[in-house]
This record gives structure tokens, C-alpha cells and sequence, in this order.
């Protein structure tokens, strides 16, 4: 049931990333390269990647996010966000949302450097504070990052014989996070 759930979610913010795009160039107009062209108003991200899993509670998932927000300038955009990971060897999963804030060097060219980061709480199987800091690049309305991904796993019930059930820290899960993205 839990899984259907957050398919559902997941679907759904595709959904919602497709529709927004829709009316993503209203009041926008666009530079010959695609790049940003200084106008403040809305905008949004979809992502797509896969974390390698690192340190001692390393987990390897697939991921899917989409964040919106406002861009108040050529170089600063805020919003907010949200994600579904898959972490598939434990068959486990988290839904992080967050705080999304991206600064971009508007260059002249076909490549645009920016850095990007995301503070939040994700729930479900895996939860606890969320923070993933990435650089990347845009070319046109694609994006490309690699970024670190820290999820904390929060507290655990854990039984001992004998004493019963306790909650302890369950440490945290970090991982290089690599995304490829569309922005409209």
C-alpha cells in the first residue's frame, strides 16, 4: 500500500512539472542561446538522477524531484520543492521536502554554470533532515549537476533481548548525487 502511495506521488509531480511548463513562457521571452534573459518571475525545475550510496550506511536510489519558486534576478532563484528517492536494495523509500535556492552565472554562451541548494525533512521509510548541496550546468532548458546528498535516518526502534524496544539514532545516509534536469 505504502508503495502505491508514493507512486502516486511520484506521478504526480510529474504531472504537475508537465502542466507548469505549459505556462512557463508567459511574460518570459527567451535569448537565441535558451539561457536566462534577466526577467524575474516563475520557474521550475524537474530532475531526474541516481546517488552513489557513501560511508557506512551507503544506499544506492534513483531519484525524481521538481522545485518551484521565483526567480528575483538573473543570478538568484527561490522556492521550494519536493522528491521521491528509491533507495532498491533495501526497498525502502523517501519523500524529502525542502527549500530550494540556485545561483547562476548568466554567461554568454552555450554553458551555464550554477550551484544549487536544497535544506529540508523528508518522511516515510527513510526520514529525517535533508540537505543536498550540487554545481551543475545548463544548456538551453537541460541541466546537468553533481551534488552530495545527506539524509538523516532518524530514530529507530531497535529491540533487545530482554529489555525491549528502544529508539536510537540510526545515523545518516550520504551518497554523490548525479541529476540531469529541464527547466521551464
Amino acid at each position: 500500500m505504502k508503495k502505491i502511495k508514493l507512486l502516486a506521488v511520484a506521478a504526480a509531480l510529474m504531472v504537475s512539472g508537465a502542466v507548469s511548463a505549459q505556462f512557463s513562457n508567459t511574460g518570459r521571452k527567451s535569448s537565441g542561446s535558451g539561457n536566462y534573459d534577466g526577467e524575474s518571475g516563475y520557474r521550475g525545475f524537474v530532475e531526474a538522477g541516481y546517488t552513489l550510496g557513501t560511508g557506512d550506511n551507503s544506499a544506492d536510489r534513483i531519484a525524481l524531484f521538481t522545485s518551484h519558486g521565483y526567480q528575483m534576478n538573473p543570478y538568484v532563484f527561490v522556492g521550494a520543492g519536493a522528491g521521491v528517492n528509491y533507495y532498491y536494495d533495501g526497498e525502502m523509500w523517501s519523500v524529502p521536502i525542502f527549500a530550494d535556492a540556485r545561483g547562476t552565472l548568466p554567461l554568454d554562451g552555450s554553458f551555464t554554470p550554477y550551484l544549487d541548494i536544497k535544506i529540508g525533512y523528508s518522511a516515510v521509510d527513510v526520514s529525517g533532515f535533508y540537505f543536498a548541496p550540487s554545481v551543475g550546468c545548463k544548456y538551453g532548458k537541460f541541466t546537468f549537476s553533481i551534488g552530495y546528498e545527506l539524509q538523516d535516518i532518524g530514530k529507530q526502534d531497535v529491540y533487545y533481548p530482554g529489555f525491549g524496544t528502544h529508539k536510537e539514532d540510526g545515523g545518516s545516509v550520504g551518497g554523490f548525487a548525479f541529476r540531469v534536469g529541464l527547466e521551464f
